[in-house]
């Protein structure tokens, strides 16, 4: 089993959904190239926001659900939460 120590905070992870909201907009051939220096793919904003190993660290050690309470048919049980959050976020300024 993996374990992984990572330390993060509120503006970390405020930073990381940043990153995959800016990934939603500007696209690259691959995750990677968003840290890339090279002239026709770098963003340079991205590493100065994050370093790569970060991001893929919170990446992959990030839950909203405890798989174990899934239902099999239910194709958005991962992100219900933050659904369900945004969603009231988002009635009160009636978007």
């Amino acid at each position: 089993m993996l374990y992984c120590n990572i330390q993060v905070d509120w503006s970390d992870i405020a930073q990381f959904f940043g990153l995959l909201l800016l990934s939603g907009y500007h696209q690259v051939p691959s995750e990677n190239d968003y840290w890339s220096t090279s002239e026709d793919t770098a963003i340079p904003i991205v590493p100065t926001v994050m370093s790569r190993k970060k991001f893929k660290d919170i990446k992959r050690n990030f839950h909203l659900m405890d798989n174990s309470l899934l239902q099999p048919d239910d194709k958005l049980g991962k992100v219900q939460p933050i659904y369900d959050e945004l969603n009231k976020n988002f009635m009160q300024f009636g978007l």
